[in-house]
């Protein structure tokens, strides 16, 4: 166990990946609304990447909303926008595809109708909508920041649906995923940790491996850079250029490890999974 009263394990600590990670963090004005006091509790606490106190929760909830936030997903659409579908090119588009690809792939992981599945991220049920129809009544639990997205999703779904298969829907704007006082066999999160700097990243680690049963899975998908670290942009093959210190952001899988491991869970490579941009996904359960 590490202390950082421990000189010498903080030293370490401080030379390793996900440290010189947070440091860039802070050293780059990129992160425009990422307010200083995460970015010293990431130093400071680099392999804990925690927001414990109610300081920092406050400056975090300030970062995720739409005056604070590094980009625009906390923007509330609108009534019309979301009648016209805005909401589908809103959270990257490629609705269908996207959409059919997640479900396709958590079957093959071995989803069950009978299963729980935790979707992180469900913004307007591009994938959610799949797995509703699959799985049992009260079987999809799905969390995203933005209300507007949540509402456009019931709207896709529509009200039948809603009233017999019972999803449960939660907006939260900290990963809140106790709120649904169950445990998961299965969590997904598709383009979520792409907008989210390191130190939300580990919330998110920390506050769903809470929520796992024993052998229970945690998929994400995320851009991958070749070294932690990574200071230049990377355009990708898709032509999606991702960054160390602004949206998207890219992490090396060395740095994806470190904030696994101070956040109590182990991580393994899936790799590529057929994402039409290229994103690669990652594998997170308690070790």
């Amino acid at each position: 166990m590490t202390t950082w009263g421990n000189g010498r394990a903080l030293r370490k600590l401080s030379r390793s990946p996900a440290a010189r990670r947070a440091r860039s963090d802070c050293e780059n004005v990129k992160m425009g609304g990422l307010p200083k006091l995460i970015c010293m509790a990431g130093v400071a606490k680099s392999i804990q990447y925690c927001l414990e106190s109610s300081r920092e929760r406050a400056h975090f909830r300030r970062f995720m909303g739409p005056a604070g936030s590094v980009n625009d997903y906390g923007r509330q659409l609108t009534g019309a926008e979301i009648a016209a579908k805005a909401h589908r090119e809103f959270v990257g588009g490629l609705w269908e595809e996207v959409g059919t690809l997640q479900f396709e792939f958590m079957k093959a992981r071995g989803l069950l109708p009978g299963h729980r599945l935790l979707d992180v991220g469900c913004g307007a049920l591009r994938g959610g909508v799949h797995f509703i129809r699959y799985l049992d009544r009260g079987g999809y639990f799905g969390l995203d920041v933005n209300a507007s997205l949540v509402e456009a999703g019931k709207r896709e779904l529509g009200e039948p649906e809603l009233s017999r298969k019972s999803p449960r829907l939660v907006v939260s704007d900290s990963f809140e995923v106790s709120r649904f006082a169950t445990r998961f066999r299965f969590a997904l999160a598709v383009s979520l940790f792409s907008h989210l700097p390191a130190g939300l990243v580990g919330l998110c680690l920390r506050n769903v491996g809470e929520v796992l049963e024993p052998g229970g899975r945690f998929y994400a998908s995320y851009w991958e850079a070749p070294t932690s670290n990574h200071r230049e942009p990377l355009r990708h093959p898709s032509g999606i250029v991702t960054y160390l210190d602004a949206d998207s952001y890219h992490y090396s899988f060395e740095e994806m490890r470190e904030i696994a491991h101070a956040n109590g869970l182990a991580v393994e490579r899936f790799g590529d999974w057929a994402h039409p941009r290229g994103q690669s996904m990652l594998v997170f359960g308690r070790p």
